[in-house]
């Protein structure tokens, strides 16, 4: 009923972050930003880990993923980046940056 997985790297052009995801009542969503530091490695993103996430609960088909005092995702454009995802009791079936 838990798992991880990390997404491949896009170059972030701006707009909202945003997935599709059914929980369980007592599950959750949660999503980090992982930005390329080299061809292999990446690091969080500050102001867009775990911590900062607020995490999804229910059933829908685009919600937007939202991290705490971060209502403009402008500071990410340009940047090779990865989400990280963290499901309780929860299914993903995509995500978008659209």
């Amino acid at each position: 009923s838990q798992g991880e997985f990390f997404t491949h790297r896009v170059t972030y052009e701006g707009g909202r972050i945003e997935i599709n995801a059914r929980t369980k009542q007592v599950g959750s969503v949660e999503v980090e930003l992982w930005e390329a530091v080299d061809r292999r490695g990446s690091k969080p993103v500050e102001g867009f880990t775990f911590d900062e996430h607020v995490p999804f609960c229910g059933d829908e088909i685009w919600a937007r993923c939202r991290w705490k005092g971060k209502e403009n995702l402008s500071e990410l454009e340009g940047k090779d980046l990865q989400l990280r995802i963290r499901l309780c009791s929860a299914k993903i079936f995509g995500y978008r940056f659209a």
